[in-house]
């Protein structure tokens, strides 16, 4: 590290102002993203930039309560709950007591920059906090250390980092596009080619699978976990190839859950659960699986290829989402009986298999985005370490 950096408090170098609330009770407080301002909890700081909030306050609102208004292009970090969390404000607006705003000293401080530095100092901050007890709060934001170089070598970090995460979006947008073009492809190829085929096979699902059951065993009982057999619960399918699952049961788990293990050709979906409000599950496992009561496994009868009633499944997701009804204790579910009775039309294997040609192919490429997308962010994780802490220095020729 070069004699040029130094560690000071943050509120050396920065003004700290904490927003605010305004009366819950006051509807005129409150307003709509057309005429309202802008008022960030949180729950909106989930982007580098936040232009849009989850709510918006008025005049009045701004006016009688503490809030403070956070010009666009300043560093907001949460502070409470979620401690750490950092954005940087893409309109004016305004932000709720768990946030706090920053305003830099533009002499001493790239507010690029320390909005990059800022997770990694608050980690330092919780630590100490954690060890005394004591909480968060405006007055241990402002002693809180930040390691800074020089302003010139804080802006060409920043333009470093910022090009880098230019990267990672523009690789996600192109997976987001991918993802529609899937969308688009999965009803293209089995809702809509299908049923122009004289030789498909017209029925419900039941024509097509047979059903398994699964069960959970007891908790207590540490004989029943940890083995070798993957057992599938909701929370494990969030995508559509699992290749892992959190919990794992032993052959004498399985017969305490009364529940058969699925062969490799099974097809899962989730039939109870929250998730079901907006998502259905639908997920494929290499090997034999047990899996957990809210999880039925679709095991495709002759002629019917194990991956062409998952993408069916997909394909048909939005329709068999509209008949999740709700449990006597509010939790969403489908009924056996209308997903049995769901209409299908399946083409001959050989159309099954052409049509999981182009699927396959394009999932591929969104495979391959994704893993570039999750190498760059971990190469970033590496290069931030090594910039925020003077490690790397970065030439000059770089500050543009």
């Amino acid at each position: 590290m070069s004699d040029e950096w130094r560690t000071i408090p943050a509120g050396s170098v920065a003004r700290i102002e904490i927003g605010g609330t305004p009366a819950r009770d006051q509807p005129t407080f409150w307003s709509d993203q057309e005429s309202g301002n802008a008022w960030a909890s949180i729950a909106d700081l989930n982007s580098k930039v936040v232009v849009e909030t989850a709510e918006y306050i008025s005049d009045l609102g701004v006016r009688s309560s503490n809030v403070k208004l956070v010009p666009a292009g300043t560093p907001i970090m949460s502070f409470k709950l979620t401690i750490g969390r950092t954005a940087l404000a893409g309109r004016d607006l305004y932000t709720n007591e768990a946030i706090a705003a920053f305003f830099p000293d533009p002499t001493q401080l790239e507010s690029r920059y320390l909005f990059h530095i800022l997770p990694r100092s608050a980690r330092s901050v919780i630590t100490d906090v954690a060890i005394k007890g004591a909480t968060l709060n405006k007055k241990s934001l402002t002693s809180m250390q930040l390691l800074l170089p020089p302003p010139e070598e804080q802006r060409r970090i920043a333009n470093v980092i910022d090009a880098i995460d230019e990267g990672i979006e523009s690789a996600q947008r192109v997976i987001s596009k991918l993802i529609g073009l899937r969308h688009g492809l999965l009803r293209t190829v089995i809702l809509a080619l299908p049923d122009t085929m004289p030789d498909a096979r017209r029925g419900i699902l039941d024509d097509f699978v047979d059903w398994l059951s699964g069960g959970t065993p007891a908790k207590s009982s540490p004989q029943f976990w940890n083995g070798t057999i993957s057992w599938i619960t909701p929370k494990d399918m969030k995508s559509p190839l699992l290749r892992r699952t959190v919990d794992s049961l032993t052959s004498r788990g399985i017969a305490a859950a009364g529940s058969r293990l699925a062969p490799p050709d099974a097809v899962f979906i989730v039939v109870r659960g929250m998730i079901l409000a907006h998502t259905f599950p639908v997920s494929r496992i290499s090997g034999s699986a047990a899996f957990n009561q809210d999880v039925k496994a679709l095991l495709p009868r002759s002629g019917l290829a194990p991956d062409y009633l998952m993408y069916w499944l997909m394909a048909n997701s939005e329709a068999i989402l509209c008949l999740v009804g709700e449990s006597t204790h509010g939790t969403k579910k489908l009924d056996l009986s209308d997903l049995k009775t769901f209409p299908a039309v399946i083409p001959p294997l050989a159309s099954q298999h052409k049509a999981l040609a182009v699927l396959r192919a394009m999932d591929s490429r969104i495979d391959s985005e994704l893993a570039s997308v999750r190498k760059a962010r971990s190469q970033k994780e590496g290069l931030l370490a090594d910039l925020l802490i003077g490690r790397v220095h970065v030439p000059q020729r770089e500050a543009s």
